[in-house]
């Protein structure tokens, strides 16, 4: 019946009420930890296309190696970078670390993509790495 309807709309809306605030906090963490992911798996689908782009001279049988490399220099950005994001956060807070670090992860993936040499594309990757320090920060 109505009544019953208008019953339940309210049950919902109280218990809601309550929620809405750790609701936002989760949903921006899992935002932020889909962008960390995002920004690991994004260049895989193509890496290979692009160490051929980059290294045009290379023979064919060393393109995974060298695309092994490029993938790989991000997590030792990551290593170097996420003990120094862990200590912003203690220091600064939770929240302008994981909004710098968004910020600095799109603009290095952007930069990643403009790469004109192999070089560059490890650097970038490396950069991309340091500057991801969502994994330490949003975890704790």
């Amino acid at each position: 019946s109505l009544a019953d309807m208008a019953s339940l709309k309210q049950r919902i809306s109280e218990f809601w009420k309550d929620k809405k605030p750790m609701m936002k906090i989760y949903i921006t963490c899992v935002l932020a930890m889909f962008s960390s992911t995002f920004s690991i798996t994004m260049m895989f689908p193509f890496l290979p296309f692009m160490v051929r782009f980059l290294l045009p001279e290379l023979d064919e049988t060393k393109v995974g190696q060298y695309a092994g490399i490029i993938a790989s220099a991000m997590f030792a950005g990551r290593f170097f970078g996420c003990y120094l994001w862990g200590i912003g956060a203690d220091h600064f807070g939770r929240k302008p670390v994981m909004i710098l670090s968004s910020v600095l992860m799109a603009l290095t993936s952007v930069g990643f993509g403009f790469s004109i040499n192999f070089g560059m594309a490890v650097a970038m990757r490396f950069i991309v790495g340091a500057a991801n320090g969502m994994v330490g920060t949003v975890k704790t």
